[in-house]
Parts: structure tokens; C-alpha cells; sequence
């Protein structure tokens, strides 16, 4: 979970609750089935509940919440094992917007570097990532430090529960 991106989340639904927790906890408050469902048609909920996902309490209206979560979309830096949806090849130049004194982290990377006149140098090529490959740690780590955020945060709705008339509407197809 990105943190800082959810802060914004939590923050413009402060009224209302975000559940982010063990799943079958709340399968098992909600109902897996509809004999033991708490309120009619929230077994439909449990059954979405698979993977990373959570629940949100509110008294919005139904529009207001959807329209939000198409809405909200953030740039942000890859993790280990995302795949690559391009290829970045970092050419050798000078690397200005690092100290030297991160020479050795950078050599950790896997970067060829030396010090030219107080500048860090790249001397050879370095493929930072390629397409279809999911990302090794260094190279999730090197990402961040040039500053290069090639994924999209976004929170997916698959689903809506309405009290009134105890109704479960399915917005997107699970993937």
C-alpha cells in the first residue's frame, strides 16, 4: 500500500470508515454465504474480498464515490517484481544530481561509475530495466534514485452494496 497516496484517501473520506485488514475477518463479519450474511446480499461482498483489497463505509452518494476513485490516479516509483512496461537504457554521462559520496551505493547498483572533477561519472551502459521483465530490487532502487516513476497508483471500485434495499451492484470485472 503507497502511504502517502492513501493519506489523500483517507483524508477526503474522513467521515467515513476504511477497513484495510485480514480478509476472511471480514468475510466472516459480513457472511460468506447467504445463511450467515449479516444483511442481505453482503455475502456478494465477501466473495470479492480475495487479494489486496479493503472496504468503505460511507454515507456518500454512490456517484460521488465512484466519480472519486476514476478519478484518482498517481505517478509512483515501481516496486521489486512490478514488470516493466518499457525498456531504459542509461547511457553513460555525468550524473550530476548524485553526492559522491554515494559512489559505493551506486557501484552496489551495478552502475560502472568513477569520479570526473568532482562529478559522478557513468562509464558504461546500464539497462535500468526492460520491457515484460519484472524488476529486481536494485533495479526498483535505482528507479527511485534517478527519480523515474513508471507505474500508475490507482484504487479500483469492483463493487457497491446500497443499504437501502440491501442492493449489490458489480461496477468492473475482477482481473
Amino acid at each position: 500500500m503507497r502511504t502517502e497516496k492513501f493519506k489523500e484517501v483517507r483524508m477526503y473520506f474522513r467521515e467515513s470508515r476504511i477497513y484495510l485488514g485480514k480478509n476472511t475477518i471480514a468475510q466472516i463479519a459480513l457472511g460468506r454465504s447467504p445463511e450467515e450474511e449479516y444483511k442481505c446480499n453482503l455475502s456478494k461482498i465477501s466473495e470479492k474480498l480475495v487479494g489486496n483489497v479493503g472496504l468503505l463505509f460511507t454515507n456518500r452518494p454512490r456517484k460521488e464515490v465512484v466519480r472519486y476513485f476514476e478519478n484518482f490516479s498517481h505517478p509512483d516509483f515501481a516496486k521489486a517484481g512490478a514488470i516493466a512496461t518499457e525498456t531504459f537504457i542509461l547511457e553513460p554521462q555525468p550524473l550530476p544530481q548524485f553526492p559522491v559520496s554515494m559512489l559505493n551505493e551506486l557501484r552496489k547498483m551495478g552502475m560502472a561509475v568513477e569520479i570526473d572533477d568532482g562529478t559522478v561519472m557513468l562509464r558504461e551502459p546500464v539497462t535500468v530495466m526492460s520491457d515484460g521483465v519484472p524488476l529486481t530490487p536494485e533495479q526498483a532502487r535505482m528507479l527511485v534514485k534517478l527519480d523515474r516513476k513508471t507505474i500508475t497508483f490507482q484504487i479500483r471500485m469492483e463493487c457497491v452494496w446500497l443499504e437501502k434495499g440491501s442492493k449489490f451492484i458489480e461496477l468492473a470485472p475482477a482481473t
